[in-house]
């Protein structure tokens, strides 16, 4: 039995050697770009998928620079979620091209032509992608946001969307166009954000959903039935910044569950909340929202107690509430940190943590 491709007829052996020649025929040519951990997962995925053949990779450094709007300065991000993605590709023989400037460099611009990709899968990306590029794929460029479109277009979605209380959030699959997160969506998959949720735990939800989405979609992509639903953006939909570590200064005027919500969104593996104690600054690596009348006259960020009681140990801390208060369970100079007793015998009622 002789299979025709191109201009040679191609023996077919066996059942399985005719699987193989079938999938080289009908393929997706597909670039990746990611530069994540998140991303890696994603570009692993691909790998278990029928029907995509991977023509090259684009990755960046773990540092570098990004401007997300005209007239906006240029933002320096140090990707904390960096994952070398370098590894693998030599592994697999797959070509790999680091962006090391902009992204409408000649070089990346020529490589993309010459891999000829029919679709680009972006996940974990911070670069804005130009028109040039845009054009290439015929099939499109698309990736995936961590948040429900058009809400949360921008940087950092996940940290903002607990910072604000949000109750849920979740993954969107969208193809890309020349603005920032507007193009036209493919699917989305909500995640229930709990009290208990931090930022890693909801990352750990979020890239559940999304390597479903990939899997699910990549195939309606290919054969072209994936659905193209239009944003309707409004100016409630604004675009949200990157965050540096220099944000995470607390502010103890604010409610005890808005503080908790700021602590939990920039716990591990990011930078972390911090305020300032006897002049050093310190991270707040774990706190809770602490039932607890007091109506003494206090500084907002004093010091007013230690807990020590069953599974409760730690310092409670006065901000805007007397019902409540802000009971701090971790916390650390750099790297060190402190719990239970350690934490207790670290600080002292009646001082307070300042903002400077």
């Amino acid at each position: 039995m002789y299979l025709r491709w191109g201009d040679k007829n191609i023996k077919v052996l066996s059942k399985q050697r005719k699987e193989r020649i079938e999938w080289a025929v009908h393929n997706m040519k597909l670039v990746f770009m990611g530069a994540s951990k998140f991303g890696l997962k994603c570009f692993k995925k691909l790998f278990d998928l029928k029907n995509i053949n991977i023509r090259g990779v684009v990755t960046t450094a773990k540092q570098f620079s990004v401007k997300y709007e005209k007239g906006t300065k240029q933002n320096t991000i140090n990707n904390l979620i960096y994952d070398e993605i370098s590894q693998l590709c030599v592994s697999k023989n797959i070509p790999l091209n680091v962006v090391t400037g902009k992204m409408n460099n000649k070089i990346l611009i020529d490589t993309l032509k010459e891999w000829a990709p029919d679709f680009i899968l972006v996940v974990g990306w911070y670069h804005i992608i130009g028109d040039e590029i845009l054009k290439i794929p015929h099939k499109g460029i698309a990736g995936l946001h961590a948040s429900l479109l058009p809400l949360y277009r921008g940087g950092a979605p996940l940290v903002w969307a607990l910072i604000n209380g949000e109750s849920e959030t979740g993954i969107t699959f969208f193809y890309f166009d020349n603005g920032i997160d507007t193009g036209d969506i493919i699917a989305k998959k909500k995640v229930e954000i709990t009290v208990d949720d931090t930022i890693r735990t909801l990352y750990e939800k979020v890239e559940v959903a999304g390597i479903e989405l990939i899997e699910n979609y990549l195939p309606l992509i290919d054969n072209g039935t994936a659905p193209r639903i239009k944003q309707v953006i409004d100016e409630t939909n604004k675009v949200y910044s990157q965050r540096n570590p220099d944000d995470g200064v607390i502010d103890w005027q604010l409610n005890p569950k808005d503080i908790y919500n700021f602590v939990r969104a920039q716990t591990h593996p990011y930078p972390g909340a911090f305020t300032y104690y006897n002049g050093q600054r310190i991270y707040i690596w774990e706190c809770k929202v602490f039932n607890n009348n007091y109506y003494r006259l206090a500084r907002f960020g004093e010091i007013i107690s230690k807990v020590d009681s069953g599974n409760q140990k730690g310092i409670l801390v006065y901000s805007n509430d007397n019902k409540i208060q802000v009971l701090i369970t971790c916390a650390g100079y750099g790297t060190e940190e402190f719990r239970e007793d350690a934490l207790l015998d670290r600080f002292e009622c009646g001082n307070s943590f300042t903002n400077y």
